[in-house]
C-alpha cells in the first residue's frame, strides 16, 4: 500500500497538488508507524517527501522542518546506519534552513554531516568530498515579457547568458559577474540579478563552511525553435506574456 501511496503522491507533486501529495505522505507515516515501529528507516521517504513539497511551494512550513529534523534523529538512533544517507539527511536539513536564511542553524547541519562521515569511518578528503562543490537549492530565472523589445523574440531566440560568482560560506552570491552574453544589456542585467538572488549549499573543507570562488550559471532561452516560423508569431501573438523555455 506505500508503494502506492508514493506513486500518487509523485504524481500530485508534478501536477503541482502539494497539499495532496503531504495528505499521502502522512498517511504512508502512519501505516509505516502501525507496522514497525516509530524508529524505522523506510519513515524516512515520506517525511523527506513532505518537506519536499512545501520547498515546491516555495514555503517553509514548520511541518517541513520538523519532518527533517526527525528523519535525522531516525538515523542518530540507528546503531549501525549507513553515513552517506545520514549525512544527506542532514545535509537537506541545512538546504532548509539556508532557504531560511537561517545560517547559524544551517552552518551547524551542515558540520554534523561532515563530521557523521569523518566519525563513521571516512577519511577528512572523502567528507571533503561530500561537499566538494556548492550545490544550487533555488534559482528563479528571470520571466521574459513579449511585449518588451529587450525581450523581443527577434532579440533572444536561442541566446545564452553566462554569469560567474562566488558561492559565499553562507550559500549567499557575491561579485556576480556576466562573462558571456549574446543578448541585449537589459536582459543580461535581469539575468545576473536573478543570480544574485539565487542560494547554494557552501562547500565544506575540513569541517568549515569556505567560499567558493568562479561559480558560474549559464542561462539560455528558446522560443519554440520546433515551431515555423508562422506558428511562432501566431503563439506570441496569443499568448503575450508567456515566457520561453528556459534551461540553465
Amino acid at each position: 500500500m506505500v508503494n502506492g501511496l508514493y506513486k500518487m503522491a509523485s504524481w500530485y507533486s508534478r501536477t503541482g497538488r502539494n497539499s495532496q501529495a503531504r495528505k499521502l505522505y502522512r498517511r504512508a507515516i502512519d501505516a509505516l508507524e502501525a507496522k514497525y515501529g516509530a524508529n524505522d528507516l523506510r519513515l524516512v521517504e515520506p517525511l523527506q517527501g513532505i518537506a519536499a513539497s512545501y520547498e515546491r511551494e516555495g514555503f517553509r512550513r514548520k511541518e517541513g522542518e520538523e519532518a527533517l529534523e526527525r528523519a535525522v534523529q531516525i538515523y542518530t538512533d540507528q546503531q549501525y546506519g549507513d553515513a552517506i544517507e545520514h549525512a544527506g539527511a542532514l545535509a537537506k536539513l541545512g538546504d532548509w534552513h539556508t532557504l531560511n536564511s537561517d545560517f547559524d542553524e544551517a552552518a551547524e547541519s551542515y558540520k554534523q554531516a561532515w563530521q557523521v562521515l569523518v566519525e563513521q569511518g571516512a577519511t577528512p578528503a572523502q567528507a571533503n568530498a561530500f561537499f566538494a562543490q556548492p550545490a544550487r537549492l533555488r534559482y528563479s530565472p528571470p520571466i521574459p515579457v513579449f511585449n518588451d523589445q529587450a525581450w523581443h523574440i527577434s532579440r533572444i531566440a536561442d541566446s545564452t547568458v553566462v554569469v560567474q560568482f562566488t558561492v559565499t560560506g553562507e550559500g549567499r552570491v557575491e561579485d556576480a559577474t556576466v562573462v558571456e552574453a549574446d543578448v541585449s544589456r537589459r536582459v543580461y542585467h535581469d539575468v545576473r540579478d536573478a543570480v544574485k538572488r539565487a542560494r547554494y549549499r557552501p562547500r565544506v573543507v575540513d569541517g568549515e563552511l569556505v567560499a567558493t570562488p568562479g561559480v558560474q550559471l549559464q542561462q539560455s532561452f528558446t522560443y519554440l525553435r520546433d515551431l515555423p516560423q508562422q506558428q511562432q508569431e501566431d503563439f506570441a501573438r496569443r499568448n503575450p506574456t508567456c515566457p520561453p523555455r528556459c534551461e540553465y
